[in-house]
């Protein structure tokens, strides 16, 4: 039966929401990706945009030059080759066990989407899946293996390890550049969810909430590698405490529960999915493992605390295509501090900076790196603005929920009801770490 890689010598590009390039006996050679053609009298090398793909972050692609490129595949086939169809998930973050759970993500759903629609790319099932820049160890990790038993559950995988130690030649390969992007369609998103549910043995369907109480969580990141493997930097919340004062107290007059919950890369991917689908409302700071609010019942809502002009759309994108209420806090700022060298970087970054919106800084390295790591004030007028619009979302999403009558108290809205608020504190659920 033909396929889409009957079409063609060398390469093409696809031209789909996904960004494929598909090629024909593509090599692994000395840390490079390898298109051979035949070099010949007359002949000339292939149009660069036809071959390559941003897809190829860590090992850039080279058309390279050879007498005849039969007999050059004849003989490279001696030595290694991988028949079938290849999937390149490749990202730039490259290298060793320090991975977050959302940059995984982003590599391994791009095959998702691929799978999800076999009858509109007319490609064979892929035999493996080559990770560039994920390692052994992280690929054997709950949550990147959990993914893949989903995702692609008959599939090899080849670790950077095993690349890099290989010079092989692969039959087919497929690669897409499509960044930034968990899912282009909500029926895919919602799909996937639903094995994770099952897989997780929590329940698929949100839960009716005829006693009008709401599941509130305030997620607590892991930082640094004592809480688990691959945990990333600090994100610093100076006033944090008004903060969880401020969800007390809304929580309190819809006489909700709010928990203080935390976990690390060592919890597994089913206790991940089951603490993320709990909660109704779930408020974090930015960080890698916010990846899991793909898990949230449809008609939740996720807020996201961001650092001052830190700020990047993929998580709010995510939380679109999954049916889950954005809440953004953007405007924050950055807290006064008596720590020397945190001052004289804040005092660095607001003379390099300042001309910034937080969506442009991500495209200035320097400030990127600089702006998450600096100590964050929350905006207390937005924050509680926007998680009154979270509370009233999520009681006008659920059965049974009645939509709370709202009263001014303070500097911000809530919610009136004489109910007490259980709060407690948690640590489950497990989280990847890493930076996002």
């Amino acid at each position: 039966m033909m396929s889409a890689f009957d079409a063609f010598e060398l390469s093409t590009q696809v031209g789909d929401a996904w960004q494929l390039t598909l090629y024909n006996s593509l090599c692994f050679d000395h840390r490079r990706w390898q298109l051979l053609y035949s070099a010949g009298s007359g002949k000339h090398p292939p149009r660069r945009e036809t071959y390559v793909s941003a897809g190829f972050e860590r090992f850039p692609i080279k058309a390279v030059g050879t007498g005849n490129r039969t007999e050059t595949l004849a003989e490279r086939r001696r030595a290694c080759w991988a028949e079938g169809v290849t999937f390149v998930a490749d990202l730039k973050h490259a290298g060793g066990p320090t991975m977050g759970i959302a940059h995984f993500a982003k590599r391994i759903l791009r095959l998702w989407g691929i799978l999800r629609h076999p009858e509109a790319y007319n490609l064979p099932a892929p035999s493996r899946v080559v990770f560039p820049a994920t390692s052994a160890a992280h690929l054997k990790h709950s949550w990147p293996s959990a993914m893949l038993k989903l995702i692609a559950p008959t599939t090899a995988r080849v670790a950077a390890e095993e690349l890099m130690r290989s010079r092989c030649c692969y039959e087919h390969v497929i690669v897409s550049s499509r960044s930034n992007t968990y899912f282009v369609r909500k029926e895919d998103a919602e799909e996937l969810r639903t094995r994770a549910h099952r897989l997780a043995a929590v329940a698929e369907a949100p839960r009716a909430c005829a006693d009008g109480r709401l599941n509130i969580c305030y997620f607590k990141r892991s930082e640094g590698k004592s809480g688990g493997k691959w945990e990333g930097g600090e994100r610093l919340i100076v006033n944090l405490k008004e903060v969880l004062l401020e969800m007390e107290t809304a929580t309190r007059r819809v006489g909700g529960t709010l928990r203080v919950v935390s976990a690390n890369s060592s919890h597994t991917f089913e206790h991940q999915v089951g603490l993320f689908s709990s909660c109704d409302i779930m408020v974090s700071v930015h960080g890698s493992h916010n990846a899991n609010l793909m898990w949230m019942h449809g008609g939740s809502a996720f807020m996201e605390l961001n650092p001052h002009l830190f700020y990047y759309s993929s998580y709010k994108e995510l939380a679109e295509v999954s049916g889950v209420l954005y809440l953004p806090s953007r405007r924050n700022s950055i807290a006064h501090t008596t720590n020397n060298a945190l001052a004289a970087k804040a005092a660095r970054f607001k003379k390099d900076f300042a001309h910034l919106d937080d969506a442009h800084c991500q495209d200035v390295s320097a400030c990127r790196n600089l702006a998450r790591n600096l100590p964050t004030m929350i905006n207390m007028t937005d924050f509680a603005h926007n998680f009154e619009r979270g509370i009233q979302h999520v009681h006008a999403s659920r059965d049974g929920c009645s939509t709370p009558t709202r009263v001014f108290s303070g500097a911000s809205w809530l919610t009136s009801s004489s109910r007490a608020p259980r709060a407690t504190a948690e640590s489950a659920g497990p989280l990847g770490g890493g930076r996002a």
